[in-house]
């Protein structure tokens, strides 16, 4: 008896622990910071966080917990708690690289970092970030909204003129495009796809998931587009802090080598802070690269 009750105890134990740092990692997204020799800093917790490792661990702890009879209500609930955790978790991060190894950022210590920019066209802020980009000599990578494409086909063409990347971030940008199975979200893509290759001969392998959202269904439809995951590692929440002073605090805060940057080509602060970061970024010594030079991933066929 002694002995089963410790057991249970380390049971208790044990799922408490995983849960408390479950919900504890849930608060933030992982920032990973640059180390010499090309090599990143990983949470030794979150780097174990995969959809396979955590529906082994929750299994297997069930099937563990009812072998010793030690399966009550509270433990199952504990669980349960914990493994739907780690799943929203999952989605809800994408530099988690949960259910798909997105690319967050570059394995460099060299003051390099790429900007790129999500939900255009916008008929009236693209073409001023455009002019930005322009003045200052930067290329960046534009994730484009298909359904915006048709009118707006002269600004997408002056993205491409002026040496930009364009990359596919769905046609409808559906807040339940994520959570959509993967033969509805092959067909959506799909239509940004021809759009621009019909336009602009133009075969896409960039991705970047509308509000960076991967659930299981994503690396079955991005194998089958044959497309690279995009995501980011200094998100500039350009679409909800609306003070430019804090905006581009964040930014200089933030600032590391290696970053992937992610803006909003339709956001008016962000026209706002661009010329400040761009020169702040050169007096630190740092080069905005393509986001092809700076991690050498292939923007089209």
């Amino acid at each position: 008896m002694a002995v089963c009750n410790d057991i249970q105890d380390r049971a208790h134990s044990i799922l408490f622990e995983f849960a408390r740092k479950l919900i504890k990692t849930t608060r933030q997204p992982i920032d990973l910071q640059p180390l010499p020799g090309n090599k990143s800093l990983h949470y030794p917790f979150t780097k174990m966080l995969n959809v396979k490792r955590v529906s082994f661990f929750y299994f297997t702890t069930i099937w563990v917990l009812h072998f010793f009879g030690l399966v009550t209500w509270g433990i199952f609930g504990i669980c349960l708690i914990a493994y739907f955790s780690a799943l929203t978790y999952g989605s809800m991060y994408i530099n988690s690289k949960f259910y798909i190894k997105a690319l967050c950022r570059a394995e460099t210590v060299k003051n390099q970092i790429a900007f790129t920019f999500d939900d255009g066209p916008d008929p009236l802020i693209s073409p001023q970030i455009l002019d930005i980009l322009k003045e200052n000599n930067v290329k960046a990578t534009f994730f484009l909204i298909g359904s915006k494409i048709p009118d707006n086909i002269e600004i997408v063409r002056r993205i491409l003129n002026e040496g930009h990347i364009i990359g596919n971030h769905s046609f409808s940008h559906n807040n339940w495009f994520g959570f959509w199975n993967d033969k509805k979200i092959t067909e959506d893509l799909k239509k940004t796809h021809s759009l621009v290759e019909e336009n602009f001969d133009k075969k896409m392998l960039l991705f970047r998931p509308p509000f960076g959202v991967t659930t299981p269904f994503t690396p079955k439809f991005v194998k089958a587009m044959n497309y690279t995951t995009i995501g980011w590692s200094l998100r500039s929440l350009d679409t909800t802090i609306k003070s430019e002073k804090r905006l581009l605090k964040r930014l200089k805060l933030k600032l590391k080598p290696g970053r992937i940057v992610l803006f909003h080509d339709n956001m008016p602060q962000t026209v706002a802070v661009l010329k400040d970061f761009i020169n702040f970024t050169l007096e630190k010594n740092y080069q905005i690269l393509p986001l092809d030079e700076l991690t050498g991933v292939k923007a089209y066929e």
